[in-house]
């Protein structure tokens, strides 16, 4: 439900979203599948959900498979990305400081209002000014 959010939000900004589930796997496994993938974005925001968490030390993480892009993400686009954390989801202590936004199951506001920040801070969208005030 949060990557379907994100991308109808994405979309009302007028990007198109790449899913990496959604798109072909041409005989790639997912790893080489977002590898090829990520050339073709000019930002990403991962995103890690209770849902689809694991346990490790009586913690609920992020699943390793996040943990594992983020330094690919970084390596292909720079500064260009954030981490979206449902709340009460934690990173391991080695991507504490990532760029990240919480929000919870009911609204995703917050990263919604972090993305706009992110893209403008980017140059990568511009807002104008509304011309009735």
């Amino acid at each position: 439900a949060a990557r379907a959010k994100l991308a109808s939000f994405i979309r009302a900004l007028g990007a198109e979203p790449v899913i990496a589930e959604n798109e072909a796997t041409k005989g790639r496994g997912i790893s080489e599948k977002v590898d090829a993938l990520l050339s073709t974005c000019h930002y990403a925001v991962a995103i890690a959900t209770k849902q689809r968490a694991s346990t490790q030390d009586g913690k609920v993480m992020a699943r390793q498979n996040i943990v594992n892009e983020l330094p690919r993400i970084r390596q292909e686009l720079g500064h260009r990305w954030m981490i979206a954390l449902e709340n009460g989801v934690n990173l391991p202590s080695n991507e504490a400081a990532s760029i990240h936004e919480s929000f919870v199951a009911q609204s995703m506001d917050r990263v919604f209002e972090a993305l706009v920040r992110e893209l403008q801070g980017h140059q990568m969208l511009t807002l104008s000014p509304n011309p009735t005030q």
